[in-house]
């Protein structure tokens, strides 16, 4: 499914990155527009993006970190604060694999996920292993909406040719991880998350070491990837792991229904 951006050229030459976000009708029940502030908008150039919008059911503001004006802004005008989303980044040449982590790594295999073999992971999503995102956490729309989300997701990356992995102990699934390569040497570790009531505790690494074992198997040289600021368990790890943050961005919403 191909994403289609509309751009909004404002009076003074910026431009505010307006995309009418149709994907969302079927994971969300309801019209969705999402709405990227770069560095160099103004608050001027926002209002008047704001006023020359048909209101949708649901929007989404994308803000740099720092724009504080911007927030305060929205945020009077019945917008809130939902997370930061951070772009981390590890070079993964200079990656050595936490010797407390070495042991366990060894134990572990992966296999990749036809859409023919997606039932079982459809069934570990429902249990609600993604609760720290901007949907779940929203009463309007829960854990629930949030998985049926996040299947759809993993079912068009699939389409597109993009992979996605099983974690396996002793052959038994225990999580799973998805990749897309976003340049030449660069991949997107784009979705992740260990299954629940597991009796592995402490093997939530794996959705990481496995990723970067994939990528040096594809020639890959670096790792993107995103993290809410609602999740410190997983910042907690990305850091543990080297990854340093290349940009922060503020997400705020607005249900027009």
């Amino acid at each position: 499914m191909n994403r289609v951006y509309l751009i909004l050229q404002i009076s003074k030459g910026n431009k505010l990155k307006i995309i009418d976000a149709y994907w969302e009708k079927r994971n969300l029940g309801c019209s969705s527009i999402e709405i990227t502030v770069d560095k160099t908008d103004t608050l001027d150039d926002l209002k008047e993006a704001l006023s020359t919008l048909k209101e949708p059911e649901y929007v989404v503001f994308k803000v740099p970190s720092g724009g504080v004006e911007f927030l305060e802004y929205l945020t009077d005008n019945g917008f809130y604060f939902m997370e930061t989303v951070s772009e981390i980044h590890l070079d993964i040449n200079s990656f050595n694999i936490p010797s407390k982590f070495v042991r366990f790594n060894e134990t572990l295999k992966y296999k990749t996920l036809t859409l023919d073999s997606l039932d079982a992971l459809g069934c570990e999503i429902k249990k609600g292993i993604f609760n720290t995102d901007r949907i779940s956490l929203d009463a309007r729309f829960g854990i629930g909406i949030a998985a049926n989300r996040y299947f759809n997701w993993i079912e068009d990356e699939m389409s597109r040719g993009n992979n996605i992995y099983e974690i396996l102990y002793k052959q038994e699934g225990i999580g799973f991880f998805g990749i897309k390569q976003i340049t030449d040497d660069t991949f997107d570790n784009f979705l992740a998350a260990m299954f629940t009531g597991k009796p592995y505790f402490g093997f939530g690494f794996s959705t990481i070491t496995k990723s970067i074992e994939e990528i040096i198997a594809r020639k890959g040289k670096y790792l993107v990837t995103h993290v809410s600021s609602n999740n410190m368990p997983v910042i907690r790890l990305y850091s543990q792991l080297g990854f340093t943050i290349n940009s922060m961005t503020y997400i705020m919403i607005k249900h027009f229904s």
